[in-house]
Order: C-alpha cells, then sequence, then structure tokens
C-alpha cells in the first residue's frame, strides 16, 4: 500500500512538471528587438506586452536544481516601468547567454540615444 501512495504521488509530481515545461514552451514566447522586449503569454487567448530595454535597469539569472538539469533558468528584469518594474522570464534555454544579449542591447540602446550607462 506504502508503494503505491509514493508512485501515485511521484507520478503527479512528474506529470506536474512536465504541463509547466510544456506551458513555458508553449505559452510564453520572448522577442528581443534592438529596442524592445516583446513578450506573448497564452496557449487559448494571447496577450502581448513590450518592454523598452532602455528601461531595464538589472538583469539577473536564476537557476534551480531541476533548471540547471534541463539546461534553462529564470531572468528577472528589473526595469523602471510602471506597469512592469519586474519581469520574470521563465524556462529560459542558456539563460547566461541570453541575459548577457539582453545587457548588451539595452547598453547599446542607451549610448545611442546618450542615456548614461554605469560599467558594473
Amino acid at each position: 500500500m506504502g508503494w503505491t501512495v509514493v508512485s501515485i504521488g511521484a507520478a503527479i509530481l512528474f506529470g506536474y512538471l512536465v504541463l509547466l515545461l510544456l506551458y513555458r514552451r508553449l505559452g510564453i514566447r520572448y522577442r528581443l528587438t534592438t529596442q524592445r522586449l516583446l513578450r506573448d503569454t497564452g496557449i487559448i487567448s494571447k496577450r502581448g506586452d513590450h518592454l523598452l530595454v532602455v528601461n531595464i535597469d538589472d538583469v539577473t539569472v536564476q537557476q534551480t536544481l531541476f533548471d540547471r538539469v534541463f539546461g534553462l533558468g529564470t531572468i528577472e528584469l528589473n526595469t523602471n516601468d510602471t506597469t512592469t518594474p519586474i519581469v520574470h522570464m521563465l524556462g529560459i534555454e542558456n539563460p547566461r547567454y541570453v541575459a548577457d544579449m539582453i545587457d548588451e542591447v539595452r547598453r547599446t540602446e542607451r549610448n545611442r540615444r546618450g542615456l548614461y550607462t554605469m560599467n558594473a
């Protein structure tokens, strides 16, 4: 009886993780341009949002053990945008590479506009 409960629990947990991974893969799309970060969410009903890259103040990468096993991660963007002060980009492949790409686009656009960027 005990092993049956453990097996059912493991199957439910595994099913939840698979569904979560599928939602992150199919339900969330990010596109980075030279001036904007575009985010489309939803599978049945869609929602589009955009963020100017010059409004991004800080880029942070987070990886759990589960994320590291599958080469995924979460990128957190702290912004000075009033509607979305913090953006969590979940389930990103090669998160450090993507974070560096976002940071480079941000720096380039700020320099193009003549805005101050701190070298850190």
